[in-house]
């Protein structure tokens, strides 16, 4: 298994009402499954919308997905995080 980061981005409105949702997550794959796969499936997953009957942001594909493949997620560590809002 190995560990890559992802990193997600909604440009519409998103289940709490906000836009420009983005999620940023360690995703744990196994070994022969390549960058570019990982984002094929993502890319399929999110074009059927019936993945988000819980809830339309990238909490519920990433769910989705890990649940399906047998991947694992967790959020990425952010040494300094800052929000200029």
């Amino acid at each position: 298994m190995r560990t890559i980061s992802i990193r997600i981005e909604f440009d519409s409105l998103v289940e709490d009402g906000s836009y420009d949702a983005v999620e940023t997550c360690r995703l744990t794959v196994p070994d022969d499954v390549s960058e570019i796969e990982v984002a094929e499936i993502f890319k399929k997953a999110h074009e059927d919308k019936d993945v988000y009957k819980d809830g339309y942001c990238p909490y519920t594909l990433l769910n989705y997905i890990c649940e399906k493949q047998g991947w694992l997620f967790s959020e990425f560590p952010f040494d300094v995080e800052l929000d200029f809002k």
